[in-house]
């Protein structure tokens, strides 16, 4: 918390772990589960956030930058 509220605050984005990479990762890990039985409610709901985040223009940016769908002004 202390390095990503800054850059949240900011809305300086600068990659250390970019949306896309975090989709990936979700994508990889909700298939373990899958391929477990492992119900995921909650990764599929982080996945599908990020998602969102990426096709709104973020793939690229840091994994903060879902902060950007939760602003209202």
């Amino acid at each position: 918390m202390r390095a990503s509220v800054p850059r949240i605050l900011a809305r300086t984005y600068e990659t250390h772990f970019a949306v896309r990479w975090m989709v990936k990762d979700l994508d990889y890990a909700l298939a373990e589960c899958v391929r477990h039985g492992v119900d995921a409610p909650f990764g599929a709901l982080a996945r599908a956030r990020y998602q969102a985040a990426a096709d709104a223009g973020h793939a690229n940016a840091d994994l903060t930058a879902i902060a950007e769908l939760h602003r209202t002004g």
